[in-house]
């Protein structure tokens, strides 16, 4: 390719695989193999806050470049979390800024002790040379970690569309600001994996918030991420993301063998794991599920990945019926929340409430949603709390009053879309429930284990379309 208006072009480091996989064999039973990596970023003398940006940018791009490997986890270091972890390998990056734009870079890897475990890193580099730092500190960390992984030089931008990337990676924005930097003509007509993947993850974010704009957001987002799988094919983060849109849109199926065949290739990927038990909870198979979500936190052992995928695994027990395992699952949340001084948040609440109302503690259900709603009171997830509360009261009608409302609201999820169906049975609206559940399971959401035996769905047990929509899902 050429650098088109930026002069010469830059190239960076890729990573081939060496090792090969049994054709047709889909590794998931261990990650006991795996070398986990944390990635920190830090600036010194350092005084513009676009410094930060930049010691944040990199972190972002380090993580993305080492994680396309089969032999290592690697993560973001925490910011509220340990630096020295069993297990890891820490790879301390600082910046050191000088006048006239020059930057020192020292990395150190560290043991969970603290002790070093490779030899230090350093590299000079003025602006023009960042782009080249970045790709040398990548093949060295790469070489000093997993020396058999074969390492490929790719070109792509130069060094001032490098820094521009950066720059957008590095800023905490909402999708819609962060679309529109990535965006920018200087950086789309550039063949670098990343930033289409990232392009493409903005955009699912916003199509996610925006239903009346979902369709097409959706269909924007699988354009980029496509694109970013194209120039570089087995990205997990790119993955991921792909998954999760094919989820958005119904094709549960799709999503399951696209993680599997990705799993293949990047066995270590916390992210690829954790989406995997996210759509295997879809298709009803809920052992799986919590088996793949245990599997993403031991890759994985932050307390904010911690606290999502045990969220997560709390769903599949609910969906079991397992709900004194569901509510202890939610008592170990909170001790990881209170860990990192983390509120909890209504979503936690809610369902939290839902287990109660599972076991028929109609009483702390309510107090649940309650204090969800004193969370946040204009969220689905509190909106989710104020109808269940009403259907533990037998409010009838303020139930369908709150179902109608939510129908509009953002509920195009599979299992969002459930919890309607939930609220017209036990409103004694059955043909709409029925509708609700086939909307659920066009959505992608096929749980039949789940729906089978759902105590909250028993007024529909006699109904001819619920029978015969449990059998279409059974086929599923």
């Amino acid at each position: 390719m050429t650098s088109r208006a930026f002069g010469a072009a830059f190239c960076f480091t890729t990573l081939v695989v060496v090792a090969a996989f049994a054709s047709g064999r889909i590794e998931t039973a261990s990650v006991d193999g795996a070398i986990r990596v944390v990635i920190d970023v830090n600036r010194f003398d350092c005084d513009s806050a676009g410094d930060d940006v930049l010691a944040n940018g990199l972190a972002v791009d380090l993580v993305h470049a080492l994680s396309d490997t089969r032999a290592l986890s690697v993560r973001l270091a925490a910011a509220n979390g340990p630096k020295a972890l069993q297990d890891h390998t820490h790879v301390q990056v600082k910046l050191h800024c000088s006048q006239n734009d020059q930057i020192a870079l020292f990395a150190v890897m560290t043991d969970a002790a603290g002790n070093v475990a490779r030899p230090a890193l350093t590299f000079d580099s003025n602006f023009e040379g960042r782009f080249g730092m970045r790709a040398d500190l990548t093949e060295a960390i790469l070489k000093s970690l997993a020396p058999d992984e074969r390492v490929r030089r790719d070109c792509v931008p130069d060094a001032a569309a490098y820094h521009r990337y950066l720059d957008v990676a590095g800023r905490s924005v909402e999708p819609a600001g962060r679309i529109r930097d990535l965006q920018d003509a200087s950086l789309l007509e550039e063949d670098f994996a990343p930033l289409w993947a990232r392009l493409g993850k903005a955009q699912l974010q916003l199509a996610e918030s925006e239903i009346e704009n979902a369709v097409a957001g959706f269909a924007e987002a699988e354009a980029s991420l496509r694109r970013s799988i194209e120039l570089q094919p087995h990205d997990p983060f790119a993955i991921e993301a792909l998954a999760a849109v094919y989820m958005r849109t119904g094709r549960t199926e799709e999503a399951v063998l696209l993680l599997r065949d990705a799993i293949r290739n990047r066995p270590y990927s916390a992210a690829l794991r954790a989406r995997l038990g996210y759509a295997l909870r879809y298709a009803g198979l809920l052992t799986e599920s919590v088996r793949e979500y245990r599997r993403s936190m031991q890759l994985d052992t932050s307390a904010g990945h911690a606290i999502g995928a045990q969220g997560q695994i709390a769903k599949a027990l609910i969906y079991q019926g397992r709900y004194a395992a569901a509510l202890e699952t939610y008592r170990e949340i909170r001790s990881l929340m209170r860990a990192i001084s983390q509120p909890v948040d209504e979503k936690t609440l809610f369902y939290e409430g839902l287990t109660q109302l599972y076991l028929q503690d109609e009483a702390a259900a309510v107090q649940s949603f309650d204090a969800a709603n004193a969370v946040e009171t204009d969220s689905v997830w509190s909106r989710f709390a104020l109808a269940y509360k009403f259907a533990a009261l037998a409010r009838q009608e303020e139930l369908q009053k709150m179902a109608r409302q939510l129908e509009s609201d953002n509920v195009a999820d599979g299992e969002r879309r459930y919890r309607l169906a939930h609220f017209h049975a036990l409103a004694g609206n059955e043909a709409e429930a029925v509708t609700q559940l086939e909307m659920a399971v066009d959505a992608g959401n096929f749980n039949y284990t789940y729906m089978s035996r759902d105590p909250l769905l028993e007024s529909l047990r006699d109904n001819p379309r619920y029978a015969e929509l449990l059998g279409k899902t059974n086929k599923r």
